[in-house]
């Protein structure tokens, strides 16, 4: 198992890039965004990606924390940790699995922390997409211009457990044909795209998953981010 995680502890100044790319495909982008954020924060940069690749096929996440970088660094760590089942795993059993990594970062979290975050995740195997979506980060994919998933009030680090959650709320299934290029991205990259149809776009004329990655990141810094972008990508075969 192969993987590449950015996270925002690390990137705290206004304005540069990270970049980082799996050599057999998948990458991130990562920022603190171009100006800073006008609203009440603990950290400067509380977002994280990752890209995993293993046995079976591909996973993809973003997290996007508030009130500390807590809930978003062991939601990467979590979703890494389960990486395998959630790749081998489809509906209710994917479900299972979200829950429970879930329930994991709430429970790992200090006693009286405030620390929540944003989650979206794709699993990948062939064709298939088990993409699970908690806050309001999203996904794309280079044969449609609108975002995958809706906007919902779960996130992690809630004391509600997603095993209360309508599963409509936060799983979707779909189909990836021919390998489409997929991104996953926090608001930051959403709210400051002057046109969000163009990422699908991106997607589709990227020559690579870096270059997409970081084409989404910089029009997302061009607007005038006021606040941290992260992007993670992979286009390709995922496994069997």
């Amino acid at each position: 198992m192969r993987s590449i995680a950015l996270l925002g502890r690390d990137w705290t100044e206004l304005g540069p890039l990270a970049l980082a790319e799996l050599p057999d495909g998948g990458a991130l982008a990562l920022s603190r965004g171009a100006h800073a954020k006008s609203y009440a924060h603990t950290d400067p940069n509380e977002d994280g990606a990752l890209v995993v690749r293993t046995p079976s096929g591909v996973l993809l996440a973003v997290t996007d924390g508030f009130n500390g970088t807590e809930a978003s660094e062991l939601g990467i760590a979590r979703v890494r940790a389960r990486a395998a089942e959630l790749v081998e795993s489809s509906g209710e059993a994917f479900r299972r699995q979200v829950t429970r990594l879930a329930d994991e970062v709430r429970d790992a979290l200090p006693r009286g922390s405030r620390s929540r975050s944003c989650l979206v995740l794709v699993a990948l195997r062939g064709e298939r997409m088990e993409l699970a979506s908690l806050g309001d980060s999203n996904a794309f994919v280079a044969s449609a211009p609108k975002g995958l998933v809706p906007e919902n009030t779960l996130l992690l680090g809630n004391p509600e457990s997603l095993a209360r959650a309508r599963p409509e709320l936060f799983h979707r299934e779909l189909v990836r044909a021919g390998g489409a290029r997929i991104a996953l991205v926090s608001d930051g990259i959403t709210n400051f795209t002057p046109d969000v149809s163009s990422i699908a776009r991106t997607l589709a004329e990227s020559p690579s998953d870096l270059a997409a990655a970081r084409a989404i990141a910089e029009a997302a810094l061009a607007g005038g981010a006021g606040d941290n972008v992260a992007v993670a990508v992979f286009a390709g075969h995922a496994g069997v």
